[in-house]
């Protein structure tokens, strides 16, 4: 854990996008139960993030469909009206299955840049 450096810029650019443009933002990620509070210690979750699945505590994970479907619930909201970013292609895949946009997590202008034209 203490050689992972948070992407600042990232949750910078999705807390301004929460408050300028009212986006809500929920983090599904696949995790170990014993790692949640030393990851969530390095990165700002609570301030960005609405709602968190941990696939750690839910009982499923990418790319199965439950985890997104269960993202959906709690968000109450359509997948058409989502867009999901992961820098795997097969999570990203999954999550299109359900309906959602997605965007393959490359880089940090090639991922803003297809956000902002899907918004």
């Amino acid at each position: 854990m203490d050689a992972l450096d948070p992407n600042r810029e990232l949750f910078d650019r999705f807390a301004a996008l929460k408050r300028d443009r009212r986006l809500r933002f929920a983090l599904c990620t696949n995790n170990v139960r014993e790692w949640e509070p030393l990851w969530r210690a390095k990165l700002p979750i609570d301030d960005v993030f609405e709602l968190v699945v941990d696939s750690a505590f839910v009982g499923t994970r990418k790319p199965e469909p439950e985890i997104y479907a269960l993202t959906l619930e709690r968000l109450e909201l359509p997948a058409a009206a989502c867009v999901f970013i992961d820098d795997l292609d097969v999570n990203v895949e999954a999550a299109r299955e359900a309906g959602m946009q997605g965007i393959v997590y490359r880089e940090m202008a090639q991922a803003i840049t297809e956000l902002e034209a899907l918004l």
